[in-house]
């Protein structure tokens, strides 16, 4: 049975929907975390750790989730995911206490960690050719998109009830995305006689987590992914801040201009879209990816003195290529080179590593910035991305060695 435009579509936009307000439930922390800070007498390293903690228990959730994908339903899995964020997102405001916060966004980093493993293995065995790869690539739009609601919805909640308010509009979000989620995906992803969408065939045996770390190339994939990870939600989370103390910013206006990046790094994932499917090795743009950021954080503790617009403008290319460069690695990557049976165990795991980037660096770079000021942690942050270029170039290699034996994999 063939598939019908509509049908895939609808799997499509469901999915990104659910993804999208699903990531405004965990972004809004970042969204208020200066409000939060002024407000409620956290440090800025405390503050820092409640992120850590989130990031930490969404690695490990990521690691879970790639081991029991290929177990459980995703439609069951993420309607679960969806609602728990939910009833996380309408108590943590309300919770006064430091522990019970960082308890509160632990089980929601952990909860989240579904999304992406679950989303992905409906894609693959219910999409085929090309809208397998677009259904990918528009998950990487979500960052962009997601970080643009949170910056632009924070300000004006914050400015006229309080932060509170931010936690509470996006709870009631997710409960009836919810309903929509529940009702919707069952429609279009179970095959029956009246189903328009037909199941594809699932090559491929499914393989372990140790089985699929043996490819050179994989290990160069998992390591670049943790340092995007630990440079771009790391540069998300403190752009803020360092408006705000950098060019004294009041924190409403510091955090509506941090709406800028995530507004203009969509263009990353659409550059990968129409960049990856025609370039031989995935590995080539992204080690360009990685020069741009790292001349990015070179620059950019040297123009403090300069204009606002300037700064955000490097804030704004490195967020692009941080995201092209996860896009090529986190969605094309699986798709050329594992077998449909494997996808989602694969992206469960480098997905991991990125959230795994994210926890090591939160707290880090947090604290690194009030030690020892700016300039160090920006050229930190240049020295990872230079790493990361460098594993690219081991990768190129690796990947044009094996390049028969992965293309024999592509479904």
């Amino acid at each position: 049975m063939g598939q019908s435009k509509k049908s895939c579509v609808i799997i499509i936009f469901v999915s990104w929907l659910a993804y999208l307000i699903s990531y405004l439930g965990r972004n809004d922390y970042s969204a208020c975390i200066l409000e939060i800070v002024n407000t409620t007498g956290l440090t800025r390293a405390s503050a820092g750790m409640i992120s850590s903690t989130f990031a930490l228990c969404n690695a490990v959730g990521q690691l879970i989730s790639t081991i029991i994908i290929n177990k459980v339903s995703p439609m069951k899995l993420i309607s679960v995911e969806i609602f728990t964020v939910a009833v996380i997102n309408l108590l943590f405001p309300v919770s006064n206490h430091f522990y019970i916060m960082m308890l509160l966004w632990g089980i929601n980093g952990c909860m989240q960690a579904t999304l992406l493993c679950g989303i992905m293995r409906i894609f693959s065995e219910t999409l085929e050719e090309p809208w397998l790869s677009r259904g990918a690539v528009s998950l990487h739009t979500i960052g962009a998109v997601g970080g643009v609601i949170n910056y632009l919805l924070a300000p004006v909640l914050i400015h006229f009830f309080h932060w509170q308010a931010v936690f509470f509009t996006v709870s009631t979000l997710l409960f009836a995305l919810g309903i929509v989620w529940c009702t919707v995906i069952p429609r279009f992803t179970t095959p029956n006689k009246q189903s328009t969408v037909a199941k594809v065939t699932v090559k491929g045996k499914s393989k372990s987590i140790w089985e699929i770390l043996k490819s050179k190339g994989t290990l160069c994939a998992l390591i670049a992914v943790f340092i995007i990870g630990a440079l771009r939600e790391s540069v998300s989370l403190w752009i803020p801040s360092y408006l705000n103390e950098g060019f004294k910013l009041t924190v409403t206006v510091s955090t509506a201009i941090t709406a800028v990046v995530p507004m203009l790094q969509i263009c990353g994932a659409l550059l990968a879209g129409l960049i990856g499917p025609k370039a031989n090795n995935l590995f080539v743009p992204t080690l360009i990816t990685f020069l741009l950021s790292t001349a990015c954080f070179l620059i950019i503790p040297f123009i403090s003195t300069t204009t606002v617009a300037v700064t955000v403008f490097l804030f704004v290319l490195n967020a692009i290529s941080m995201t092209a460069a996860l896009t090529f690695l986190l969605s094309l990557y699986p798709i050329r080179y594992m077998e449909r049976k494997n996808i989602a165990k694969f992206v469960g795991l480098l997905n991991f590593f990125v959230h795994l980037g994210d926890f090591a660096a939160s707290t880090g770079f947090g604290w690194l910035s009030s030690v020892s000021g700016w300039t160090l942690t920006f050229s930190v942050m240049a020295l990872l991305a230079f790493l990361a270029a460098i594993i690219a170039v081991i990768g190129m290699g690796a990947v044009n060695k094996r390049r028969d034996a992965y293309a024999k994999n592509r479904v």
